[in-house]
């Protein structure tokens, strides 16, 4: 289970397969509901009381949650994942858009290997952050070019690259951060990573 182009991830962490992720609960969901259907009794109170699908839905989700350790495959050989937890500082005086969290924000490095056999049009990927009850963290202009605003180009079948993103978020949130990548090429799904980030001043 050896990834191809990916001798920028640590050997520790665990592989997952999106796809693989995203059916194991639909498919245990609809053995449940064979055997609710065989072994029912003809009451028809008790299947409606369980009918609801939020709590089946909100189950899905959840396992389909990535950490910050996990690493997204794809069917076409394209592997995604966040190259450790988010850092957290404060900006630096090149370092535009963190006004409104009082110059907090988080730093977010996003590593997409291609396995496949094309070139990947890294370059329409969308990388955003979500927070508390914000969908989109603003995101950092460097003047420096350290932090980007995502993939600049396309990555060549066989290799990786790496696009690091500053996002405003306060220290008060650090505990879950949501990071997003959507792969924008109509082919692969949007996979997000969730965990607590880190600050970069350990000891205060």
């Amino acid at each position: 289970m050896s990834r191809t182009a990916a001798t920028a991830a640590p050997a520790h962490r665990c592989s997952t397969r999106w796809l693989t992720r995203r059916l194991a609960p639909l498919l245990t969901t609809g053995l449940l509901l064979l055997g609710a259907g065989c072994t029912s009794t003809p009451p028809p109170v008790a299947p409606p009381s369980e009918a609801p699908s939020t709590p089946a839905a909100s189950a899905t989700l959840s396992d389909d949650a990535f950490t910050f350790d996990d690493i997204a495959e794809f069917e076409n050989g394209l592997t995604i994942e966040v190259a450790g937890a988010p850092l957290a500082r404060n900006a630096g005086s090149h370092e535009k858009g963190a006004e409104e969290t009082n110059g907090e924000l988080i730093v977010v490095a996003v590593l997409i290997s291609n396995g496949g056999g094309e070139p990947f049009p890294a370059q329409d990927s969308l990388i955003t952050v979500q927070y508390k009850d914000v969908e989109d963290a603003r995101l950092i202009v460097d003047e420096t070019g350290e932090l980007q605003a995502g993939f600049s180009e396309p990555i060549p079948a066989g290799d990786d690259a790496t696009a690091t993103l500053g996002f405003a978020v306060p220290f008060s949130a650090l505990g879950q951060i949501s990071v997003t990548v959507d792969p924008g090429d109509d082919v692969n799904e949007p996979v997000t990573f969730t965990g607590a980030a880190e600050r970069e001043d350990e000891g205060g």
